[in-house]
């Protein structure tokens, strides 16, 4: 067995901790099937996310090789831009979600 299989099987034993919180929760609250079900939709749609961003970027990448065998000047026109994009949207999604908590923070309780 490959050591690449190995870390593999031990990341996947590795429980998640929402879903550790999820089923404490449940198990204190005696809903054990709700809880059961609700850390299988968790996982489900971590699975298919994390499944379709792994897609999108085998497809990301051969479209960017084949973009890329043309000019440097347009590669590095993109990855500019790419760059650019990407910093302003951590900031705008980071200045969302504090917009988000101070409204939180100044509403009456």
């Amino acid at each position: 067995m490959s050591f690449g299989s190995i870390l593999t099987v031990f990341a996947g034993i590795a429980p998640c901790a929402s879903a550790v919180i999820i089923m404490l929760f449940s198990l204190a609250n005696d809903a054990i099937l709700i809880g059961a079900v609700a850390v299988f939709a968790l996982s489900l749609g971590m699975g298919l996310t994390v499944s379709t961003i792994g897609v999108l970027s085998i497809v990301a990448r051969k479209f960017m090789r084949r973009f890329a065998t043309g000019s440097t000047e347009r590669g590095e026109r993109l990855e500019r831009i790419l760059a650019i994009a990407g910093a302003v949207a951590v900031i705008g999604f980071s200045g969302l979600l504090a917009l988000g908590a101070w409204d939180q923070m100044s509403a009456p309780i």
